[in-house]
């Protein structure tokens, strides 16, 4: 545990000889790791099925288990790799046949099993400062064996690092929590620069703290000192320079990293998985290396990423009314408003809550569990489910753009076989999804169909479309019944 706070100047260790070429390129990242974790050999071809996300979540991850008794994860991290859904095959022994395989399979895969675990949090994490999380280490751990639970959190690093690989946001844990798990758990590596970038005011205060001196007043820091040393400040009235500092260095730990030490068994299981070892001495630890400013750039971009409200998406929508509209069906009244079929999603995107009470209660059971309906009042609910339903991802991806297109009807829905399944989907105003080209198909014939259903109700339309828009963005997620 640390008995200092920095009196030494802290800088990284050198990148070992790696097989990894140095980049600044999130959009590579993923796939120069996975190409370096085979080099030197053939790669095997990875393929992962099932018949939905939420059971190739369950083979992934069975994967990582076998990964982590092994201690390699050459395989899992395979150049060639296909996730694949697959319909359901009723001879014994046999898998069905494919109906669908992309990369944009393989991020929703991703983004779902980091997604599990945001939904259940408490289960290996635990908060810390300014809402950010770390580990929750077992505090008997050192007393018992625990096997099932060593594994889970191997399982549970590697989930960690192959999300940050793969541009998923391992939301809500600390990125100075990673950065301190990438630099071998130095404390030092927690330097002020980085500190005031992920925590400004803690940073603040500890500079305040070292200022102040161990003959000052520590009224000011009652709080501080409550909350993380569990003392009162009349404690440390008699203080010296060493307990002065030791103070600090333990706030700071305490706040960031918890109460135990870094050799707890949690953490070092939760390592085994997190640095994904391969067999040629490729880790995830010389990939984040490899990445031009380390994990402090690296860090600072992903998260920046994180989508926070519909400001986020605003630049990146790219919203096309089709010719196939007439002019007159362009704009319309909305409960009492003017306004246009391009302003339709920028609107509902920016709203909140619950447009239909009843009618939420009846199709959010239909939603997958991994969305977190708790949230639906924040700003950034909406706007983050809708981009994870367009293109996998639950953070914007740089130079990619979601391409949401109104035609007065679709010619052709993805999926479908003939006239009938065409005809059912615009009678309940189904939504195209392209996760893999991030395209978003909605049918305008459907708000006409809501116009007319509540031309009598005013003031209700406003609430049915954005119901109807609600409905069929949560309902995708993890839910994909059509590619």
């Amino acid at each position: 545990m640390p008995t200092s706070l920095w009196d030494t100047t802290w800088e990284p260790t050198p990148m070992e000889t790696s097989t990894i070429q140095a980049s600044q390129d999130v959009s590579t990242f993923a796939t120069r790791i996975f190409q370096a974790a085979s080099q030197g050999s053939t790669p095997a071809t990875l393929v992962v099925q099932g018949e939905d996300i939420t059971q190739l979540v369950s083979k992934w991850k069975e994967l990582l288990v076998h990964a982590v008794d092994r201690g390699d994860f050459t395989e899992v991290l395979s150049p060639r790799r296909r996730f694949e859904i697959i319909n359901h095959s009723t001879l014994p022994g046999t898998s069905g046949t494919i109906r669908s395989f992309s990369p944009g399979i393989d991020q929703e895969t991703m983004t779902a099993t980091w997604a599990g675990y945001e939904s259940r949090p408490t289960q290996f994490m635990a908060p810390r400062l300014d809402d950010n999380w770390s580990l929750a280490p077992t505090p008997f751990a050192s007393l018992t064996s625990l096997p099932r639970r060593q594994t889970e959190l191997a399982v549970f690093g590697a989930t960690v690092a192959i999300s940050i690989a793969t541009g998923v946001v391992p939301s809500p844990l600390s990125p100075v929590f990673l950065h301190y798990c990438l630099h071998d758990c130095n404390f030092a590596s927690i330097t002020p620069a980085i500190l005031k970038e992920w925590h400004p005011q803690f940073a603040a205060m500890l500079e305040d703290w070292k200022e102040t001196g161990p003959t000052g007043s520590l009224e000011r820091f009652r709080y501080w000192v409550a909350t993380y040393l569990d003392i009162d400040i009349a404690t440390l009235e008699h203080r010296d320079q060493q307990a002065h500092d030791s103070a600090a260095a333990m706030m700071l730990y305490r706040a960031v990293l918890g109460t135990e030490g870094p050799r707890h068994a949690d953490l070092r299981n939760f390592l085994n998985g997190f640095r994904l070892p391969c067999r040629n001495g490729f880790d995830f630890v010389k990939a984040v290396k490899s990445f031009n400013g380390g994990s402090e750039y690296l860090f600072s971009i992903l998260w920046a990423n994180r989508i926070t409200g519909f400001q986020s998406l605003q630049d990146i929508l790219d919203i096309r009314i089709f010719a196939s509209i007439p002019d007159d069906k362009r704009s319309f009244q909305l409960d009492g408003e003017f306004t246009s079929l391009q302003d339709v999603v920028p609107a509902f995107l920016q709203d909140i809550g619950i447009p239909v009470q009843s009618d939420f209660e009846d199709w959010s059971p239909t939603v997958h569990h991994t969305v977190n309906l708790a949230l639906v009042d924040k700003p950034e609910f909406r706007p983050k489910a809708f981009h994870q339903a367009a293109t996998g991802y639950q953070s914007i991806q740089p130079n990619k753009t979601i391409s949401v297109s109104n035609p007065a009807f679709y010619s052709a829905y993805p999926g479908e076989v003939g006239d009938d399944s065409r005809r059912n989907n615009l009678a309940e105003g189904k939504i195209a999804w392209r996760t893999c080209s991030g395209t978003v198909t909605i049918p305008a014939s459907y708000i006409f169909q809501l116009m007319t259903a509540n031309s009598e109700q005013p003031g209700k339309l406003r609430a049915a479309i954005y119901d109807w828009l609600l409905k069929e963005t949560l309902t995708c997620i993890g839910n994909h019944g059509m590619f």
